[in-house]
């Protein structure tokens, strides 16, 4: 903590008593300064507008200490209109406790001011900070994004990663009065930096340090730099983070102040505010993608619905009904097979994509179900990509003849819903999509051509009844009645989002082991099922991708055929299975359990360029004495560090198990990270070194509110 007299032996530096200065005391948190009121009065003395940021939450009694009319301003830091917006970013609890505050100031007669430090986390927010602060009373409103420099540059990262850190301590010149902003003609994007001239100045000496574009000054001499000429404008914006650009003829004030302590450099855009102002927000948006890492059935509808709430659009990419998706909401159970389970939020906006295939007698029975639970399902809330393929009455029927005609060492474990015929008949150019319901004469020659096809299959190769083509073109004459509303341009769409700078969340089906070219083939879905596919199953671009979470259950399940390293046949998986609730969404079959596999985790990550873990079912290991985790397999002498491409070599291998002390308390009350027992979290960090992917979502029990969120992919 700086002392008084020191503070006080650098205002007798850098004032004089014939010229107006602010003094900015910064965090920290200054309000605990025992010293605070007196610094306030010397600066005072001194002629200096006096401002003291705080976080609003270490406040404990600090207006009752300093006099409302000795202070010049009083600031709060909050970074979102809202809890959900703001607490993720400055800590859990401080937007109620720092409103209560500001509320508090006000009626005490302080002057106040609230900072807005921009993120990613909660850049889009920015516009519905206005009716907060009009609620607060605030006429004065910061926005700022921090420019890193000494200690805080060292931790760049990290502090990125929260949105910014305060200096200790700020002493500038007012450069010009603060904008009044008019109603109604103000828009804000964000953009690279750019300045208007303006001055700022530093003083080099022994506290401060020298920043690149401060070249020339001479120690313990003041000196005024205009950041106006280019060679300085350039040498300042390749020290800058990105900041809001104000334009169409805005004029602001950006100032660049020297730190004390090298602690780093603050920039600041400050103005008055008023109501009505028209915010346009560009392009600053996140895309996280949700996968699976293992065989499915990993949890990825639970951490959906989690990470919904901080997203604008929930987007499903790839599959169809033959995955579900389980949430327990308030004791209610909702299970998704086409529409997005980001449709439980009503200001939520969900889509289905082009790489989706979609049975619609299933989706309208899916509508139907979801309405009767009280949602909202309308054109307005769910878009379907004209280009997503349907799955015809003749693909279900081939699945399933087609799995019963195999050997029992041969079958797949289909669930003959038609997935696979379905992608069939996309790839070889005989598909029928959605969007050719809306010209029901092509549509009718493309049912017309394919049914003659598939029924010569059924009689001739299968010996099943054919299909009539007059009774499905009738049904699906009534399907495109009702479903052509919903019908749209999904890759538009999200471009268009992502222009307004909204946040997009990818959901993926299934996991990364059934991905049709990198999953234990032939036992597989038929589709891409890894994060690349989040592009070409929606039409958006790869470099608009931000995160990628994997969904990692604590052990390992697969439902159906095909190797699987680390099954258990003995109690151990059955307890699993019977305490983990282990049967398929989709199907109701029980899934095979087995110890997590390392090295499935490890390839989930290189495949889909993994960037957090979301750990599922963490409260099933409770109990167990000792966990088991697979770090590489073996077979004829050979030691495999990846899921082997032979689908033999694959069945036979051996898992080489690392054993890992279990815990015995039950976890799933917990909801703080610290307060798990010593070897749940060792386990956790043992799943973090395996992968080299930290652990950003810990799930220990079903419900929404048993997640533990240790890092927001949204932030």
């Amino acid at each position: 903590m700086l002392s008084q007299e020191r503070i006080e032996r650098w205002l007798r530096l850098f004032t004089s008593s014939g010229k107006k200065s602010n003094l900015i005391l910064l965090g920290g948190e200054p309000t605990l300064h025992p010293d605070l009121p007196d610094i306030v009065a010397f600066a005072k003395r001194q002629n200096c507008d006096v401002t003291v940021d705080s976080n609003g939450f270490l406040f404990h009694d600090f207006l009752q200490r300093c006099d409302p009319n000795a202070l010049d301003c009083l600031s709060f830091s909050l970074d979102g209109p809202t809890a959900e917006v703001n607490d993720p970013i400055r800590g859990e609890g401080v937007f109620a406790t720092c409103t209560k505050a500001i509320e508090q100031a006000g009626k005490m007669g302080y002057t106040r001011s609230v900072i807005y430090t921009v993120s990613r986390g909660n850049i889009r927010h920015l516009p519905h900070m206005i009716p907060l602060l009009e609620e607060l009373g605030i006429k004065r409103f910061f926005i700022q994004v921090i420019g890193l420099r000494g200690r805080a540059g060292q931790r760049g990262e990290e502090v990125n990663t929260m949105g910014g850190t305060g200096a200790q301590f700020m002493l500038t010149r007012p450069v010009r009065p603060h904008m009044i902003m008019r109603k109604g003609i103000w828009k804000a994007r964000p953009n690279a930096i750019a300045m208007r001239t303006t001055k700022a100045w530093g003083h080099e000496g022994p506290d401060l340090i020298k920043d690149d574009w401060e070249a020339g000054a001479q120690a313990n001499k003041k000196r005024e730099f205009d950041v106006g000429q280019k060679s300085l404008w350039k040498r300042a914006a390749r020290s800058s983070h990105t900041l809001i650009d104000f334009v169409y003829g805005v004029d602001y004030t950006l100032s660049f102040v020297p730190s004390i302590h090298g602690m780093m450099f603050a920039s600041e855009i400050e103005y008055v505010c008023f109501s009505e102002m028209n915010f346009q927000l560009g392009e600053h948006m996140s895309s996280v993608v949700i996968v699976g890492t293992q065989w499915g059935d990993e949890g990825k509808g639970k951490i959906v619905d989690l990470l919904t709430k901080y997203a604008d659009y929930v987007v499903r990419f790839q599959g169809g009904n033959n995955a579900g998706h389980t949430l327990v909401v308030d004791g209610e159970q909702f299970i998704f097979h086409i529409i997005p389970s980001g449709i439980l939020y009503k200001e939520k906006k969900c889509m289905i994509g082009n790489g989706v295939i979609i049975d619609p007698k299933v989706l309208l029975k899916e509508m139907e179900q979801l309405r009767g639970k009280g949602l909202e399902i309308s054109p307005q809330r769910l878009l379907i990509s004209e280009r997503a393929h349907l799955i015809m009455p003749y693909h279900s029927v081939l699945d399933q003849v087609s799995e019963a005609g195999l050997k029992a060492d041969k079958k797949i474990g289909t669930t003959g819903r038609g997935i696979g015929p379905c992608y069939v008949d996309k790839v070889g150019r005989r598909g029928i999509s959605i969007g050719d319901l809306a010209d029901f004469a092509l549509f009718s020659e493309k049912l017309e051509a394919g049914l003659e096809e598939k029924n010569f299959l059924l009689k001739q190769k299968f010996g099943v009844e054919e299909l009539d083509f007059s009774a499905i073109k009738a049904e699906f004459q009534e399907y495109a009645e009702l479903l052509l509303p919903f019908v749209g341009d999904v890759s538009l769409e999200l471009d268009g989002a992502r222009k307004r700078g909204e946040n997009i969340l990818f959901e993926g089906a299934q996991g990364t082991q059934l991905d049709i070219d990198h999953g234990t083939y032939p036992f597989v879905t038929s589709s891409n099922t890894t994060s690349g596919n989040a592009c070409s199953g929606t039409g958006v671009g790869p470099v608009h991708i931000d995160a990628v979470i994997g969904i990692c259950k604590a052990y390992t399940t697969r439902v159906g055929e095909g190797p699987f390293p680390t099954e258990l046949f003995d109690q151990t998986g059955e307890e699993l299975q019977r305490k983990g609730g282990e049967f398929g969404a989709t199907t109701g079959r029980k899934r095979r359990c087995g110890w997590l596999d390392g090295v499935v985790a490890r390839d989930a990550v290189r495949l889909n360029s993994l960037t957090g873990l979301a750990i599922t079912k963490l409260d099933v290991l409770s109990g167990q004495k000792t966990l088991k985790i697979a770090q590489s397999y073996t077979h004829a002498g050979k030691v495999y560090k990846s899921m082997p491409a032979n689908i033999q070599i694959a069945r036979s291998v051996e898992p080489v198990y690392e054993e890992v002390p279990g815990w015995q308390d039950e976890i799933s009350h917990i909801r703080q990270y610290e307060d798990l027992p010593e070897k749940a979290k060792d386990y956790i960090k043992r799943m973090e070194d395996i992968t080299e992917v930290p652990a950003a979502i810990v799930s220990v029990g079903p419900d929404r509110d048993e997640t533990l969120l240790l890092k927001n992919p949204f932030a």
